[in-house]
């Protein structure tokens, strides 16, 4: 949850990003949560997705947020709305600089041949077995 006291409300009116143009108003100077959104709906491109968990305070709460509210949804901004129970504990701490494997585009395909050429050799081993036990193949598949 994004909660800044001081967002930037005092530049929002102008923001040469227009991010918080078009919903019929500016969010309030003490919630920075809405402008959060706004951002994130600004920036992502016309094919693109948010998911974002909110508190629920967000929903009802009036004044300038009711209105910014009203506008997404008159805008259609929304594939739908989920109310979570009460104290799942949502961690608000995403490690971001946590090392990921990085993944070679060019050596995917050859990966996945050789993981399928393995899996391959062990349902052929598998119906080695099962004929050897008097067992034909299992229903919709044949033997390798």
């Amino acid at each position: 949850m994004i909660h800044l006291k001081s967002w930037g409300h005092d530049f929002a009116p102008n923001d040469p990003h227009h991010r918080f143009d078009g919903f019929g108003a500016i969010p309030p100077r003490t919630r920075g949560d809405l402008a959060f959104l706004l951002h994130m709906l600004a920036v992502t491109n016309e094919r693109g997705m948010v998911g974002v968990v909110m508190p629920h305070g967000i929903l009802f709460r009036g004044g300038s947020e009711g209105t910014i509210r009203k506008g997404l949804v008159e805008a259609d901004r929304f594939e739908g709305i989920i109310g979570l129970a009460p104290n799942l504990n949502i961690s608000r701490y995403v490690d971001t600089t946590r090392h990921e494997e990085v993944i070679s585009v060019e050596e995917a395909p050859a990966q996945l041949r050789e993981a399928e050429r393995r899996r391959d050799e062990a349902m052929a081993r598998m119906h080695a077995l099962l004929a050897e036990l008097g067992y034909g193949a299992p229903a919709g598949e044949t033997a390798l």
